[in-house]
């Protein structure tokens, strides 16, 4: 029984071991499992990112494409009317040429007269306005003449009155006074003597 019981002991102890190495074995996958997991998301992010940045750069690179070509057939456009005009004056050089120069010299000569028409436009609307002006000055002005003038006469009567008014009262003293001073001889009085 002795044997059993050591035997059951032993493999116990090596069944301990074995389950001891497997929860080590179980924890260094589980740590080694979530490092991946980690490192899975990581990754994904990254690519995400450099997916997001290449995408970027291929619109990028579409619309600088897209201008060069715009620009080629422009180029190319430029060119060919270059080569008309090239082509013209090689054909028919002094006929052509008088002909677009008395095209611009029209085109001048009708700008020119819209010019000038504008500017009598212009020059009518300013002595319209300075007429309009000058009467409101001119017909303030003679609002205030008339106020004044009717200001003088009412000052010009009352100064009158008072006038008279003092005409009198000085009459009144200079009776009184002549009565007690010497008349003074007058300047004809004085040579004919």
């Amino acid at each position: 029984m002795i044997s059993f019981e050591t035997e059951r002991l032993k493999t116990e102890t090596h069944a301990r071991r074995v389950i001891d190495a497997l929860i080590h074995e179980n924890q260094q996958l589980y740590e080694s499992n979530k490092a991946l997991e980690d490192s899975l998301q990581t990754m994904t992010a990254d690519a995400d990112f450099w997916e997001s940045q290449r995408a970027g750069r291929v619109q990028e690179m579409q619309e600088l494409a897209m201008a060069a070509f715009e620009r080629c057939n422009a180029l190319e456009a430029e060119n060919t009317e270059l080569k008309k005009a090239v082509h013209t004056f090689a054909a028919g050089s002094p006929t052509t040429t008088v002909q677009q120069l008395q095209k611009i010299v029209v085109n001048l000569t009708e700008e020119l007269m819209r010019y000038r028409k504008r500017e009598g436009d212009l020059k009518e609307k300013e002595n319209i306005m300075r007429q309009k002006v000058n009467h409101n000055i001119i017909k303030a002005m003679r609002q205030q003449t008339e106020a004044l003038k009717v200001q003088r006469r009412s000052l010009h009567s009352k100064n009158t009155n008072i006038n008279i008014q003092n005409n009198n009262t000085s009459n009144q003293a200079m009776k009184h006074v002549t009565h007690d001073m010497p008349t003074i001889p007058s300047f004809q009085e004085l040579f004919l003597i």
